[in-house]
């Protein structure tokens, strides 16, 4: 069977192979993508106009694998303190950083977010 594969990763030990280049290249082996929590991406510490920004998604994509971060949400306090407000997280991930795509439980809001100049 044919199927597009993203590999969710965790904050665990377990995953600590795969956020390194050489792990990312053998990755790309069996996958078309990884999933990290957003905070392996953006950084703790980070603040609105001060982001701390790892090497996840360069390295990915120098591996040539796609970049789905989880999960961008608006409700509650789920939005993190270095967004002023989701289309600004939306901004943050997908225009800033270059991410291919995001796990949200707001895919409207996403778009609308995308859709904007």
């Amino acid at each position: 069977m044919e199927v597009k594969l993203i590999q969710l990763m965790g904050g665990g030990k377990e995953f600590d192979w795969m956020k390194n280049p050489a792990g990312m290249v053998e990755l790309a082996k069996r996958a078309d993508g990884i999933g990290p929590g957003m905070n392996m991406v953006v950084l703790k510490g980070s603040k609105v106009g001060d982001l701390k920004i790892s090497n996840l998604v360069k390295d990915a994509h120098a591996a040539g694998l796609k970049v789905h971060p989880y999960t961008l949400r608006k409700d509650g306090k789920s939005l993190p303190e270095y967004a002023k407000d989701f289309d600004d997280l939306v901004d943050i991930f997908y225009r800033q950083i270059g991410v291919d795509g995001a796990f949200t439980d707001f895919p409207d809001l996403v778009v609308k977010a995308l859709s904007k100049e």
